[in-house]
């Protein structure tokens, strides 16, 4: 059964009482609590009552938000930065066990050291390291989340990373790791858990595609019975803008054979006031599928 969730990316400046009357409106499964929400653990029991009853929460990356900020990255080879990273995801995966959501998604990692500031940004300048390490680093760090989600029956997926064209070296992709199917399977492949899957990000899918070159159809065609949450939203192939869809969207004839569980709206705070218009497409798609 495919639901339709909002991420809280969608937020922006308004406050989470305006957030959940929203929400009541739209009539949606539930909400994906990410990075973009700047609220703790301790914070959540607020949000729930707030929000109609019998919403469901997934948990998102950087979300519960640290106390201090810093670059997650799972295949990082700074010590301080990989011990964090690994704190923070192990202390996501008891939060999703304490509410109830059925995954923690986080990001594939990346071959370099970066602040908080940098993202966002051209990162080609920085300090990289070798993708052969990163991987190594990655794998191990996603084998030890599966181990410890498994035994509370949470999935972990990864999400695929966005190459965009002012971060290409050389033409070439030499520091993100999750930008292609073939590096994507062969993390799936030597993590080799059961509880682990992929949070394709259209957005994302887009823009390293028009980067590198290769074809979105065939990446999503082959990692089909993979896929068990879609990132949705738009770009202009460039940049991943987040911007909001309807039916004539290039992903959308996909929604028809993917058997993703979780179709989640990742859309910029601009793009609010066409939120609807997103779900009434998502739902046609669902309800064609039979699956509402």
């Amino acid at each position: 059964m495919a639901d339709i969730y909002l991420s809280t990316m969608a937020v922006g400046s308004i406050t989470m009482e305006n957030f959940a009357v929203l929400t009541r409106k739209l009539g949606i499964a539930g909400i994906e609590l990410s990075s973009s929400l700047a609220l703790s653990a301790r914070d959540f029991p607020k949000i729930r009552e707030q929000m109609p009853s019998g919403m469901r929460f997934l948990v998102h990356n950087y979300f519960p938000r640290p106390a201090e900020d810093f670059v997650l990255n799972l295949a990082s080879l700074d010590t301080d930065v990989l011990g964090k990273s690994r704190a923070h995801c192990s202390n996501a995966i008891d939060f999703c066990s304490e509410i109830g959501s059925p995954f923690y998604s986080v990001h594939a990692g990346f071959a370099l050291n970066a602040t908080p500031g940098d993202l966002g940004k051209e990162l080609a300048h920085l300090e990289r390291y070798s993708l052969v390490q990163a991987k190594t680093v990655f794998v191990n760090s996603l084998s030890s989340l599966c181990r410890q989600a498994q035994a509370k029956g949470i999935r972990i997926l990864v999400e695929n990373n966005v190459l965009a064209p002012f971060n290409l070296v050389h033409e070439r992709n030499e520091f993100l790791l999750g930008v292609t199917a073939e590096d994507l399977f062969e993390i799936l492949t030597l993590v080799n858990m059961p509880n682990l899957g992929l949070l394709i990000d259209t957005g994302h899918l887009k823009v390293s595609a028009r980067s590198l070159g290769f074809s979105t159809d065939l990446f999503l065609r082959h990692f089909q019975p993979h896929i068990e949450a879609l990132h949705l939203s738009d770009n202009d192939g460039e940049n991943d803008g987040n911007f909001a869809f309807d039916e004539t969207v290039w992903f959308f004839k996909h929604l028809r054979d993917l058997k993703a569980k979780y179709l989640i709206i990742e859309v910029n705070s601009g793009a609010m006031a066409d939120i609807p218009k997103a779900i009434a497409a998502l739902r046609g798609i669902t309800v064609e599928k039979g699956l509402a």
